[in-house]
């Protein structure tokens, strides 16, 4: 007869590596969520950041200059009372660049009244050219011969013999560059025409330079 033994072990085993086996995924899984993360920061400062400032002083010299933005400086120097026909007046003009940027600027010439100027005989007339070695002058008042000039090696501006008016000049026929700390330095010559008509006598005026001075783009 054959045999009866029906004994099955095998999935007695079976089961048991099933469990073994579900014991360590667990276990896996265990492991995966126990793991420590390191971390750091960091950060960037920079360094300040400041704006520059544009500033055009006026004098005579460096040592009386219009310091600060705006503002009126009266160049008292710049003067001749009692004049004659064919006299004149010369005097320094420094502009220099009192700020931390680059500018370009230029300047007008106008006259308070009309009194000294005249559409067919010359009156008053300015003459400014930049650089030379500076103005002189002679001359007295009592011999009606007093004279300014601009000496040494010099360069013309636009205003030449300028009959000067109510009506605004330019000194520069183009804007003028001007670093910082650097300087332009003129000479600014005032003559009453030797053809001055008779009506004249007795006239004043006052002379106003304005100078605008934008951000070198």
């Amino acid at each position: 007869m054959a045999s009866t033994d029906r004994r099955r072990p095998r999935p007695r085993r079976r089961g048991r590596v099933r469990a073994l086996l579900s014991i360590g995924m667990i276990l896996g899984l265990a492991q995966v969520g126990t793991m420590a993360a390191w971390t750091d920061d960091a950060t960037v400062a920079t360094g300040p950041f400041t704006t520059g400032t544009l500033d055009l002083t006026v004098g005579e010299g460096s040592a009386n200059q219009l310091s600060g933005q705006g503002g009126t400086w009266t160049h008292t120097n710049l003067t001749l009372s009692a004049m004659s026909p064919g006299e004149s007046v010369a005097r320094q003009l420094v502009v220099s660049n009192g700020g931390t940027v680059p500018l370009r600027f230029n300047g007008t010439l106008v006259a308070s009244n009309n009194d000294l100027y005249n559409t067919s005989t010359p009156g008053l007339q300015v003459t400014v050219v930049e650089g030379g070695s500076g103005p002189s002058n002679s001359g007295t008042q009592a011999a009606a011969n007093r004279s300014g000039t601009c000496g040494g090696t010099t360069t013309a501006t636009s205003l030449t013999n300028h009959n000067v008016s109510t009506t605004a000049a330019n000194v520069h026929s183009a804007l003028q560059q001007l670093n910082p700390s650097a300087t332009k330095t003129y000479c600014v010559r005032v003559a009453l025409a030797s053809t001055s008509p008779n009506s004249m006598q007795g006239k004043s005026t006052v002379l106003t330079f304005a100078f605008n001075a934008q951000q070198l783009s």
